[in-house]
């Protein structure tokens, strides 16, 4: 069986230097991790690529702010992974005191997802020190 992509985190592996996917929803979901994991402009040569809720961490948690968030989850989802269907977007918005003098903001996030008939959970952490 022939690997298809490196999981993340990355980590060494048994066959080479990287722990390596031989499934696609193995792939999917570090894939996805990647995605969450970058900010528009941060990857060269494709400025667009990442997620924009590290544009929501800083604003105020009103009615209504979950749901914009997981409408921003699952257009970025749609957008960047179109074979992947976004079945439900769990949230939970949190601050957490960093020293006496800092916050740190928060998403925790659980998107269940599909891809070729498998079903699976995927959670992230969007913060706001990375």
């Amino acid at each position: 069986m022939n690997p298809i992509g490196l999981t993340l985190p990355l980590k060494s592996g048994i066959n080479g230097y990287f722990e390596q996917s031989y499934d696609t929803l193995t792939q999917i979901k570090a894939n996805i991790t990647n995605f969450f994991n970058t900010r528009p402009g941060e990857r060269r040569f494709n400025p667009q690529f990442g997620t924009k809720l590290y544009n929501y961490l800083f604003e105020q948690n009103i009615e209504g702010f979950d749901e914009i968030l997981k409408n921003v989850i699952k257009d970025d989802m749609n957008y960047w992974f179109p074979n992947v269907i976004v079945n439900t977007v769990f949230l939970d918005i949190t601050t957490a005191q960093k020293n006496k003098n800092t916050d740190n903001y928060i998403i925790n996030i659980k998107i269940q997802f599909t891809v070729n008939n498998q079903t699976d959970v995927l959670g992230l952490t969007v913060t706001s020190n990375l």
